[in-house]
């Protein structure tokens, strides 16, 4: 267990964290309200039953239901004695407690910072804490075989486009922070290079998503709008290419339910998976220094917003560019094409 969550678990044992509650007796300056739900704020109502709590507590891999733990045990130690009897496969002392560290973090975070985070992301922080506590506490030799397995496998994930021949399909998504429960259109930037298509070699295409939630779920729209494409087009074989490492694990994953991402983003995983232009070998993450066109065809996008499209073709005959006779015939929802351009 990491020292910083030894001393957390001791001060929450001892009621010696400052809740809005306790340390609202000290000071008039500080509310006794939860940051998240404005609800007075104890260790129960922070760590199990703020509907951030609860949401985060309902993910995977612990898909718990802390209300109803709480309806019979009132107390932060016999919550605690409750779910390591529960017999959950993911449950041990130290990931229920560098659990609980993540949660008052991310606390902390949203009153103090103003920084928000998904109650998905609060598991995969504390998961990280632990691996890295068994890092630090391994063998130089232990230390380093791990290393090098996880550059072998950084290695394998992350290749160059340079590697794949054929049609190759970039795609990225410009997708910025919105206030609380509202969400906004994302920019998506698809860029295609032929192989051997003797009428158009490279498609730049600059479009704007549904609203998105997250930039993951922006940039699972990318890959949507890349798999629409090649089945408009016709692309034989293509081959998609994405700076997100989770969508790429994602699209590739043969189990829905399984795949990485919040829930919400699997019924997109699910259309692209569907999609018959798409192979799931045939999906591939680059780094993003290798998406630079991509990139900057969604941050176009972005600041297009919404105008009609513009098309232009740089083809030897551009009074007969197949691109836009085939895209002004076909709807592609649920996108909006702003800018097109062939060559």
């Amino acid at each position: 267990m990491a020292p910083r969550v030894q001393t957390f678990a001791w001060r929450l044992l001892r009621k010696a964290l400052p809740t809005g509650k306790r340390a609202s007796k000290f000071s008039k300056h500080i509310h006794e309200n939860c940051s998240w739900c404005d609800s007075m704020e104890d260790e129960m109502h922070m760590f199990f039953l703020c509907p951030f709590s609860k949401a985060a507590w309902f993910c995977s891999p612990w898909f718990i239901k802390t209300e109803i733990l709480a309806a019979t045990n009132s107390s932060i130690p016999d919550m605690i004695q409750s779910l390591l009897n529960s017999g959950h496969p993911q449950i041990t002392l130290s990931s229920l407690y560098t659990f609980l560290w993540c949660l008052w973090k991310s606390r902390n975070d949203a009153l103090f910072a103003r920084k928000y985070c998904r109650p998905s992301q609060v598991y995969a922080a504390a998961n990280a804490i632990i691996r890295g506590s068994k890092l630090d506490g391994a063998t130089p030799a232990e230390y380093h075989g791990v290393n090098c397995l996880q550059d072998h496998l950084l290695l394998l994930a992350v290749q160059s486009p340079d590697s794949f021949a054929g049609n190759t399909i970039f795609c990225d998504a410009a997708w910025e922070m919105q206030p609380s429960n509202t969400t906004k259109q994302a920019g998506i930037g698809v860029f295609i290079q032929f192989q051997n298509n003797p009428h158009v070699q490279q498609l730049h295409i600059s479009a704007m998503s549904p609203p998105a939630s997250s930039p993951l779920q922006a940039e699972t729209f990318g890959l949507l709008l890349a798999t629409r494409l090649a089945e408009v087009f016709n692309i034989q074989d293509p081959h998609f290419l994405t700076d997100c490492s989770v969508l790429a694990s994602a699209a590739k994953a043969t189990d829905i339910f399984s795949a990485p991402g919040h829930w919400d983003n699997r019924p997109l995983v699910a259309q692209i998976q569907n999609s018959p232009a798409f192979k799931r070998r045939n999906v591939s993450h680059i780094n993003r220094e290798n998406n630079v066109k991509a990139h900057h065809l969604a941050r176009l996008a972005s600041r297009m917003q919404i105008r009609p499209t513009v098309y232009r073709c740089l083809c030897s005959d551009a009074r007969l560019c197949q691109i836009r006779e085939t895209l002004c015939v076909t709807s592609v929802l649920p996108f909006t094409f702003l800018s097109v351009k062939c060559s």
